[in-house]
This record gives C-alpha cells, structure tokens and sequence, in this order.
C-alpha cells in the first residue's frame, strides 16, 4: 500500500518566507504518513539554467531533515525537458544532499501536450505518435 503526500510548491516567488513555511508543512505532512517516510520525489522544472538560491536552501534544509535511508530513495522528475536538454541534473541535486549515489531521474517532457493533438494517437509532424515521447527515464 502507498501513501502519496502531496506538497505546496518549493522556491516560491513570494520568497524564503513562504519557502520555509511550505517546508514546515512538508515536514508536518511527513510526521503524519503511518508508516514514516520511505521515499522522496522532488519535481523540478528541468528547463531552468541552473538551480536558484531559494531551491539550493530549501533543499539542503529538506536534505537535513530526512535520514538518508530515506534520501537515497529520492527519485528526480525534471519537467518541460528531455535527457538532452536538461539544464538541472542529478549529479547537482546530489552535491547539494551529500548523496552518495546521484538520484534516479525521469525526464518528463510535458511540452508536449501544449501540441493540439497530444491526447490523440495520431501521427505528428514527424511520423511519430506525440504522446510516445513524453517521458524518458535516465536510470533504471
């Protein structure tokens, strides 16, 4: 059985402030799942140039507050990208945490549902199905 939390946003920007109130949550949230926290997913807009102040301290306060029984579960979902245009990658979020293995990481090219016919099954442009192309996954 899974219990998903879901969470307000991080790197607001309205500002450490709202960021450190939605960690406060984050971590009120995590105190109540019945079984205690066994896995991390952290949602991140791969597009980005790099990542912000505000993401680089709400991480590193999010990565002090976990076990990292628990950080070595995290697995990355970088959006609006693909493998080869990513700006964020694992290798940053896992200098951050003090990891000592890179997080799993899924490429999620949502961008392609801005496309007219993304929901549909037909061909693009290319020959190719857009929705195919949506998600890529850079470790097993």
């Amino acid at each position: 059985m899974f219990e998903v939390v879901d969470t307000p946003g991080l790197a607001d920007t309205r500002g450490i402030g709202r960021d450190n109130a939605h960690v406060d949550a984050i971590l009120e949230a995590a105190g109540t799942v019945r079984a205690g926290v066994t896995a991390l997913v952290l949602v991140a807009k791969g597009t980005n140039p790099r990542l912000t102040v505000n993401q680089l301290l709400v991480l590193r306060r999010l990565g002090a507050q976990f076990p990292d029984a628990v950080l070595a579960t995290l697995v990355l979902v970088l959006t609006k990208c693909s493998a080869l245009n990513a700006n964020v990658s694992p290798e940053m979020v896992q200098g951050e945490l003090g990891l000592v293995e890179p997080p799993r990481c899924v490429h999620l090219d949502n961008s392609v549902f801005l496309h007219p016919r993304a929901g549909s099954c037909s061909s693009g442009p290319s020959g190719r199905r857009p929705w195919r192309r949506w998600a890529s996954c850079s470790r097993p």
